[in-house]
């Protein structure tokens, strides 16, 4: 059998400053929990086939992760002269995950109903009969971020964009990288000539 929950949310908030610059603000997070519970009966394959009572077998695993994320940002919309148009944001991201798991097993268990499966009504307590297992992780992100947008008069376009990027998996020297990027757009279907063409809808 196997019983699983989640539990997922998240809430945002955007606040008009003055007239053109917004704070935004967002957090979503995410929980999970499984139970898994395997019963091996005395009969696996056939009649023939058959554990020995000391072999009927109890798994179990427990499951639990968690994730959040929490962004953060201000933008800044203006236009200059009626032509130039500019869009200016900035902000910070940052985010967390963990899981932890463990699992077990016993024989000798005395049968498969419910209100029996649990280790501790197994009928062998020797120590070698009880074997335990689990691993963990944790994973933490952390970003900063910046874009510009410019445009003349919706036609000609400029996106300048740069991230700085943090992760927890990379050793200390190694954990920060700079990602820069630039483009450049045309809308050349606004362009007089081209409209006079008649060939673009």
């Amino acid at each position: 059998t196997q019983n699983s929950n989640m539990f997922d949310g998240n809430v945002g908030l955007k606040l008009d400053i003055i007239k053109g610059l917004t704070f935004t603000s967002r957090f979503a997070g995410r929980m999970g929990f499984t139970d898994v519970k395997e019963f091996q009966n005395d009969y696996y394959n056939t009649t023939l086939d058959r554990r020995l009572p000391s072999e009927v077998k109890l798994l179990a695993e427990i499951y639990k992760d968690m994730v959040y994320n929490a962004q953060q940002y201000l933008t800044y919309d203006f236009s200059v002269a009626d032509a130039h148009n500019f869009s200016l944001m900035a902000g910070m991201e940052a985010a967390q995950e963990w899981g932890i798991d463990y699992n077990g097993e016993r024989n000798g268990m005395p049968s498969d109903r419910a209100e029996l499966l649990y280790f501790r009504l197994s009928e062998d307590n020797t120590s070698d009969n009880q074997i335990i297992d689990g691993s963990g992780y944790k994973r933490r992100w952390l970003s900063y971020f910046g874009r510009l947008n410019y445009d003349y008069k919706g036609k000609y376009l400029v996106t300048m964009n740069i991230r700085r990027d943090g992760h927890s998996d990379f050793g200390p020297d190694f954990r920060f990288g700079t990602f820069p990027s630039i483009s450049v757009g045309w809308k050349f279907s606004e362009e007089p000539f081209i409209q006079d063409l008649n060939i673009i809808s």
